[in-house]
């Protein structure tokens, strides 16, 4: 329902005189007092639970990839089909700032950070170009305030010269040398470290997934809990100067909580129901809803 086209006839019913004289002026809205408003806007809102909001990012200052309109509609639509939350699809950075938090009284108009209870980094490549305020914004979001952060693939390639961005995401860029021109898609064989997960738990112990995995730098299991990682008795790692490659991952940062999978390179990856859901878990669990043992 359009709660901004009913407002007119909620509006005669509650408070007419005043109601006619802004209609007059265009706007049914103009004549009413702060407290009307309010009033108004609980009246609407009456039994229609708040749902977390999640702000849906697929901006992106490096590598564009074509999957990123895929991704962002098929986690938006998971959080519909769900009704586990709301969500606000962007292709910028301009609600990475501390504001946000106001009354809303029709409608959802986010100012910032503030407005949201989780952030998903669809492939936000490159160095995003934030300032200070920008970049401690979305560091205290997590840290300090406590919410979620939800990185995709990509979200892991970007930033380079912010060292306290690959902190919070718990390891920084180290390219896909498992992955070349000649093979830019491999069929990698993965092994699931956390079955009892609720991330994770719906895929067998050993299994495979076609995509571009990244390898991590700086990686550290003693600060993260792996979900995924590829099966090196399976494949040659050699190229990758490691054997030990995560490819999901959850971690506490200060108060809040970041979840992390190279999973989601390929347009094919958001056509998958087992990725689809792996993401719409990672959300729950983010967001505070389920624990991760």
């Amino acid at each position: 329902m359009n709660w901004r086209m009913a407002i007119p006839a909620i509006l005669a019913l509650v408070w007419a005189p005043q109601a006619a004289v802004g209609a007059e002026r265009g706007d049914p809205l103009a004549a009413m007092s702060e407290q009307q408003l309010d009033a108004l806007a609980a009246r609407i809102a009456a039994g229609i639970p708040r749902k977390p909001r999640v702000l849906i990012l697929g901006a992106e200052r490096g590598f564009h990839h074509e999957s990123i309109s895929d991704a962002m509609v098929a986690i938006a639509v998971l959080g519909q089909e769900s009704g586990l939350f709301d969500a606000e699809l962007r292709t910028d950075f301009d609600l990475i700032n501390p504001r946000g938090g106001k009354k809303m009284r029709f409608g959802f108009i986010p100012e910032g950070l503030g407005d949201f209870d989780a952030v998903v980094l669809v492939n936000t490549t490159g160095e995003w170009g934030l300032g200070a305020e920008a970049k401690q914004a979305l560091l205290g979001f997590v840290h300090d305030r406590g919410k979620g952060i939800v990185g995709v693939h990509g979200a892991l390639d970007a930033n380079y010269s912010w060292p306290e961005y690959a902190d919070m995401l718990g390891a920084g860029f180290g390219g896909h040398p498992l992955n070349t021109i000649d093979k830019p898609v491999v069929t990698f064989p993965l092994v699931n470290e956390a079955p009892d997960s609720p991330i994770t738990r719906h895929w067998p112990r050993s299994f495979s997934a076609q995509n571009e995995l990244y390898v991590p730098k700086a990686f550290s299991r003693a600060k993260t809990k792996v979900l995924l990682r590829i099966d090196q008795d399976r494949i040659e790692t050699a190229p990758a100067g490691t054997s030990d490659i995560p490819v999901a991952w959850t971690r506490n940062y200060g108060a809040g909580r970041v979840f992390y999978s190279s999973i989601g390179h390929t347009r094919r990856s958001w056509a998958d129901p087992e990725v689809r859901r792996m993401y719409l878990e990672a959300i729950r669990w983010a967001l505070g809803m389920t624990q991760d043992p």
